[in-house]
C-alpha cells in the first residue's frame, strides 16, 4: 500500500498499520541506539544490519576493511571515537531462480 510517510512527507509502500517509511524507521532506530549507547545503556549490539560501534554509536562501512565481510570475529577500530572493539560477521545466504530454456524431455 502506497502511503505518505509522517516523518519525511515520501509516497512509500507500507504495511497497513505502518506510518513511517523503512528509511526514516531505520535512521529512527539507529538514533536510539546511538543515544542508549552513549547513556551507558547498551554496552553491545546483536544482528544488527549495519556495524555499530559500542563505545560511541558510530555506524562504521566496511567498505575499506574486506576481512570485515567473512564471517567470525574482527577487531576493529572506530574512526568515529578511535576505541577498539569486536565485530562478530555472520554471513547468510539466499537464492534466485529464473527460468532457463525448457530441456524437459
Amino acid at each position: 500500500m502506497i502511503k505518505t510517510c509522517e516523518v519525511c512527507g515520501k509516497q512509500r509502500k507500507m504495511l497497513s498499520w505502518e506510518d513511517t517509511c523503512y528509511t526514516c524507521a531505520n535512521d529512527k532506530h539507529y538514533a536510539d541506539l546511538r543515544e542508549n549507547i552513549l547513556s551507558g545503556e547498551v554496552t553491545e549490539t546483536s544482528c544488527e544490519d549495519e556495524i555499530v560501534c559500542p563505545w560511541c554509536g558510530e555506524r562504521l562501512d566496511c567498505d575499506d576493511d574486506y576481512d570485515l565481510l567473512y564471517e567470525g570475529t574482527h577487531e576493529v577500530e572506530c574512526y568515529g571515537c578511535g576505541r577498539f572493539f569486536e565485530v562478530y560477521t555472520r554471513v547468510t545466504y539466499s537464492y534466485d531462480t529464473k527460468r532457463t530454456e525448457d530441456r524437459h524431455g
